[in-house]
C-alpha cells in the first residue's frame, strides 16, 4: 500500500488520548468485552485516519484507452471526412476487451463525440459547407490538450490524430513533447487535403503604414494555387479597380506580385486585392485588404533670399501634389507652433545670418523632437559658406560645411580688426574671440591670419603668421578683453601695412565695431586697399554702430557688409567670410550625379540619363550619413541622416536656374524632388512609440514602447488607447508592464475591422494601427506539414492490436477504509450494549 498524502498521520495522536481513556474507565463490565469495545473504536480511528491519506494498492494491467482526434476543418473535404469516419468504426469493433475510446472532432475548437454524434454532425454539413464558423480553422493544439485530461489513469495511453496535418492556431510540436513526457503513444493518419481547384490570396501588405498625398505606395499580393490556372488580379481603392494583371500560377508555388500607385485626394485608407478564376472552390479567401493611412497633402516651407528666382521649382512640386510656401529673408518662423505646420523646411541659398541663433534651435528641435525634415540645397549662402559652421542646424545636416582647401587654390591672408571697447564687454567680446578661433579652424596649411584690436588705439593681439601655429593664434585671441574708446582708422592703417607685407595672392580685411569711431580717412584708405587688391567686409553690430560709415567702407573695398543686432551672429558671419574669401568652397564647373547608393526615394530615376549640373558646394560627409550621390571627383551631393525623430538631407547643388538650369527641364526633376521631400517628412505617426501586436485565437495583445529621442525606453508616459469598430468606439486600459513599456488586450471579432488609436498624452503623439477584416488562415492553402506531426508513425489496424505494455497505477482503497471503519464502530456500540 501507498500513501498519496502524508500530514492526516497527525492524527495518529488520538490514538494515546483513547488508550488513556481505556486505562483509567470506570466502566463496570467484563475485560473481554471492555478490550473488544476499545480495539473496534481503535481500529475505526485508524481506518479513517489512513482513509483520508488517500492510500492505493498497486495494480497492473495491460488495457488501453484510445483517443482519435480527428480535423473538422475546412481544408478537409467532406468525402475524407465519411471515410475517416468508416475507419474509425472499424478501429473501435477491433478493439480488445478492456479497452476503451475516446472521439474528439476538431477545428476551430475542440468537442468530444460519441459515433453517433459523429455521423449527425457530418450529415448536417453540406459539400462546401467550410463556412460554417466551426471549420473556419485547425485548432490541433485545443484538440491535444482536451485528450490529456480524458485519459484514465488505470489504462495504456494512446493517441491517434485524423489530419491533413496543417494546423492554423497553436503550437501542437510543444503540445506532442508534453504527451510524450507523459508516456502517451501517438500515431497519425494523414487525410487528403482540398481536392477541388482552388485559388487564394494568401496576403495583402503595403510598403508604409502611412502616406502623403502624391506618394507612390507599393502593395504586395502573395497568391497560391493548388492547380496551374490562368487568373486576373483586381487592385482597387473607394470601389474602383485600379489595375487588372493577368498572370498564371502554379500549383502550390505561391507567387508575389508587386505593384505602385500613386495616392491622391479621392484614396481611402483599405486598399483591397481580388483574384479572379474559372476555377475556384471558396470565394471568400479571394480577398484581401490592408490599410494604409492618409495623411493629406505634404506642406513644405521653402526660405530663399530671392523667393522669384525657384517659380520654376515650386511649379514642379505643385504638379506633385505638394503645398509650397515660400518665404524670404524675414520668414523663418519664430514660434514652434508655425513651425510645426510644416512637414519639410528647405534651406536654399538662406544664409545664416537671416536667422537667430533661437530660431536655429527651433529648427533643430523641429526635427530631433518633433520627426519632421530639413534640407539644405547649395548656393554661396549654404553650408559654410552660408554661415552655417557650427550651428544647431549644421547638427542636424548629414553633411559638415569643413572643407579641406585643395593644394592648387592661392593662399590667402586674413586679418581681423576687431572692436574692443568698453561698449563690447562682457558677452560682446566672448563671441568675438570665438569668431577669431573659428577663422583659424578654418585656414589651411598654405592661409595666413594676423588679428588687430582697437580702442582709442589699435593693438596687434596676433602679428601675421601662418595658420599653422593655430593653438598660438588661439591663446593670444582668447586674451582679448574689452575697454577703452573707439578709433577705427588707425587700425585700418595697420591692418592695410600688415597685408600688404604678406605675399599671399588672395588678401582679405574682417572689421567688426558695436559703435561710433572718432574721425578719418576712411574712404581714402578703403580705396587705396581695394587699388592693392585687399577686399574688406565689415559688421556692425548693435544700434549704435555707424550703419553708414560701414556698409560704404564694405563696398569700397568690394566685399560684404554685415548689420546685425545680436552679437550670437559673429562667428557665423566671421566663420563664412573665411570660407569665401578662400574661393575654394565652391565648384562652378559641369558635373554628372553619380548614384552610389540605393534608396526608396530614389526608385524609378535614372540618373544615367539625368543632364550637368552647373557646380555644387564642396562638403564633407558625416560618419552617420548616406551618400546617395556624388560628383566626377567624388564629393557628396546628395546625403541623407537619421537626426532623432527626424531627418536632415543635404544637396550641394542648386534648383535655380543659376547651377540647375538643365535639371529644371529633366523629365525625373518633379519626381525626384518629390520624393526626397517625401522621404524627409518620414512617418509622423510613428515617432517615439513602437506597436507589436499578437493574436492567438481571437484575443490580440498590443505592446507599446515609448522611446525618447536617443531610441531609450522612456517611463512615467500618460498613454490612451481608442479602439474603432464601424461606428462604436471604446477606451481600452493600458497596464504597464515593464520599463517604458505597456499593454493591453481585447478579443477581435474576424468578420470586422478595427481601428487601434494610441495616443502619448504625455508628448503629444499619435500611433494608428488597422487591424483588417481577412478571411480565416484555414483557406490560405497551406502545405507545409509540421515535421512534429509528419515524423510519427502511421497508424493501422495492424498496430492497433499491438499491446502498449503493462501499466502500473494506484488502485484507490480509502473508501474500503472508511466502510471499514464504520463496520467496526457499530461493532463497538454492539459489545458495549452487552452485559
Amino acid at each position: 500500500m501507498e500513501l498519496s498524502f502524508y500530514q492526516p498521520l497527525w492524527w495518529l495522536l488520538l490514538v494515546i488520548i483513547l488508550s488513556l481513556g481505556f486505562a483509567y474507565s470506570i466502566v463496570n463490565r467484563s475485560k473481554w468485552l471492555q478490550r473488544g469495545a476499545f480495539i473496534c473504536r481503535l481500529l475505526a480511528v485508524l481506518a479513517l485516519i489512513f482513509a483520508l491519506c488517500q492510500p492505493g494498492i498497486k495494480w497492473h494491467t495491460k488495457h488501453k484507452h484510445i483517443i482519435f482526434l480527428l480535423d473538422g476543418s475546412a481544408s478537409v473535404e467532406l468525402t475524407e471526412l465519411f471515410k475517416a469516419q468508416s475507419q474509425l468504426k472499424e478501429f473501435i469493433a477491433h478493439l480488445a476487451a478492456g479497452d476503451s475510446y475516446d472521439i474528439i472532432l476538431f477545428a476551430n475548437r475542440a468537442r468530444k463525440l460519441s459515433l453517433s454524434q459523429l455521423s449527425q454532425r457530418l450529415k448536417r454539413w453540406q459539400p462546401g459547407g467550410g463556412v460554417a464558423n466551426f471549420r473556419q480553422a485547425t485548432n490541433l493544439s485545443a484538440a491535444l490538450r482536451l485528450a490529456r485530461l480524458l485519459y484514465p489513469a488505470d489504462h495504456a495511453k494512446q493517441l491517434v490524430i485524423i489530419s491533413d496535418g496543417i494546423p492554423t492556431d497553436g503550437d501542437p510540436a510543444s503540445e506532442i513533447a508534453l504527451l510524450r513526457r507523459q508516456h502517451v503513444k501517438l500515431a497519425f493518419i494523414p487525410l487528403s487535403t482540398l481536392n477541388h481547384p482552388e485559388v487564394a490570396v494568401k496576403s495583402l501588405t503595403a510598403d508604409r503604414h502611412t502616406v502623403y498625398y502624391g506618394e507612390n505606395l507599393r502593395l504586395q499580393a502573395t497568391l497560391t494555387a493548388n492547380r496551374d490556372m490562368p487568373i486576373t488580379l483586381n487592385f482597387s481603392n473607394a470601389g474602383a479597380i485600379l489595375r487588372r494583371v493577368k498572370l498564371q500560377l502554379h500549383r502550390n508555388r505561391p507567387k508575389l506580385i508587386s505593384e505602385v500607385f500613386s495616392v491622391n485626394t479621392g484614396c481611402s485608407a483599405l486598399w483591397q486585392v481580388e483574384v479572379k478564376s474559372q476555377q475556384d472552390y471558396f470565394l471568400f479567401n479571394n480577398r484581401a485588404t490592408v490599410a494604409v493611412k492618409p495623411l493629406g497633402r505634404l506642406k513644405l516651407l521653402l526660405l530663399h533670399k530671392q523667393p522669384r528666382t525657384v517659380i520654376p521649382f515650386v511649379r514642379a512640386l505643385r504638379h506633385q501634389n505638394i503645398s509650397i510656401e515660400t518665404r524670404g529673408l524675414n520668414g523663418c518662423p519664430e514660434r514652434l507652433r508655425e513651425l510645426l505646420t510644416f512637414d519639410v523646411v528647405i534651406l536654399s541659398d538662406f544664409p545664416a545670418t537671416a536667422m537667430t541663433s533661437a530660431q536655429m534651435r527651433l529648427l533643430r528641435s523641429y526635427v530631433k523632437d518633433y520627426g519632421r525634415g530639413l534640407i539644405m540645397t547649395g548656393s554661396e549662402n549654404s553650408f559654410g559658406l552660408g554661415g552655417y559652421y557650427r550651428t544647431p542646424i549644421e547638427d542636424v545636416l548629414p553633411l559638415i560645411s569643413r572643407y579641406e582647401k585643395e593644394k592648387e587654390q592661392p593662399a590667402l591672408a586674413i586679418v581681423l580688426v576687431i572692436d574692443k571697447s568698453g561698449s563690447m564687454n562682457g558677452i560682446k567680446i566672448a563671441l568675438a574671440r570665438q569668431a577669431g578661433t573659428a577663422v583659424t579652424e578654418l585656414l589651411g596649411a598654405k592661409d595666413y591670419i594676423g588679428v588687430i584690436a582697437f580702442d582709442g588705439s589699435p593693438r596687434v593681439i596676433v602679428p601675421l603668421t601662418s595658420a599653422i601655429n593655430r593653438e598660438q593664434v588661439t591663446t593670444a585671441i582668447n586674451a582679448l578683453t574689452a575697454g577703452g574708446g573707439t578709433n577705427l582708422y588707425p587700425a585700418m592703417a595697420a591692418a592695410k601695412k600688415m597685408l600688404e607685407s604678406s605675399l599671399a595672392k588672395i588678401k582679405h580685411l574682417i572689421i567688426l565695431s558695436d559703435g561710433q569711431s572718432m574721425p578719418g580717412d576712411f574712404t581714402t584708405i578703403a580705396a587705396a586697399m581695394a587699388d592693392e587688391g585687399i577686399t574688406i567686409s565689415t559688421v556692425a553690430l548693435g544700434r549704435g554702430a555707424q550703419r553708414e560709415l560701414m556698409s560704404s567702407i564694405a563696398e569700397i573695398g568690394g566685399g560684404r557688409y554685415y548689420e546685425t543686432m545680436s552679437a550670437d551672429t559673429v562667428p557665423r558671419i566671421f566663420a563664412r567670410e573665411t570660407i569665401m574669401a578662400s574661393r575654394s568652397a565652391i565648384r562652378e564647373d559641369p558635373l554628372v550625379a553619380i548614384k552610389v547608393g540605393d534608396a526608396d526615394y530614389l526608385d524609378g530615376i535614372d540618373f544615367n540619363a539625368a543632364p550637368p549640373l552647373l557646380g555644387y558646394v564642396m562638403t564633407r560627409a558625416k560618419p552617420t550619413a548616406q551618400v546617395q550621390l556624388i560628383t566626377e571627383n567624388g564629393d557628396p551631393l546628395l546625403a541623407s541622416a537619421q537626426f532623432g525623430l527626424g531627418r536632415g538631407i543635404g544637396f550641394t547643388s542648386d534648383i535655380s536656374a543659376k547651377w540647375a538650369a538643365e535639371w529644371l527641364d529633366w523629365r525625373y526633376f518633379s519626381k525626384f524632388w518629390a520624393q526626397l521631400i517625401r522621404y524627409a517628412a518620414g512617418n509622423r505617426d510613428a515617432a517615439g512609440l513602437t506597436i507589436t501586436t499578437r493574436q492567438t485565437g481571437d484575443k490580440v495583445k498590443v505592446t507599446v514602447g515609448c522611446y525618447d529621442n536617443a531610441g531609450r525606453l522612456l517611463p512615467g508616459i500618460k498613454l490612451r488607447a481608442i479602439l474603432t469598430s464601424g461606428s462604436h468606439s471604446r477606451q481600452l486600459p493600458l497596464l504597464a508592464k515593464g520599463y517604458g513599456r505597456y499593454q493591453l488586450e481585447f478579443k477581435r471579432d474576424s468578420s470586422r475591422n478595427y481601428t487601434l488609436i494610441v495616443n502619448d498624452l504625455t508628448r503629444n503623439k499619435t500611433k494608428t494601427i488597422f487591424f483588417n477584416r481577412h478571411y480565416p488562415r484555414e483557406y490560405q492553402l497551406n502545405s507545409q506539414i509540421p515535421a512534429a506531426l509528419s515524423s510519427l508513425p502511421r497508424f493501422t489496424l495492424k498496430n492497433m492490436s499491438e499491446r502498449i505494455g503493462s501499466v502500473t497505477f494506484l488502485h484507490p482503497i480509502a473508501d474500503w477504509l472508511t466502510i471499514f471503519a464504520l463496520i467496526m464502530l457499530l461493532f463497538s456500540l454492539l459489545l458495549r450494549r452487552l452485559s
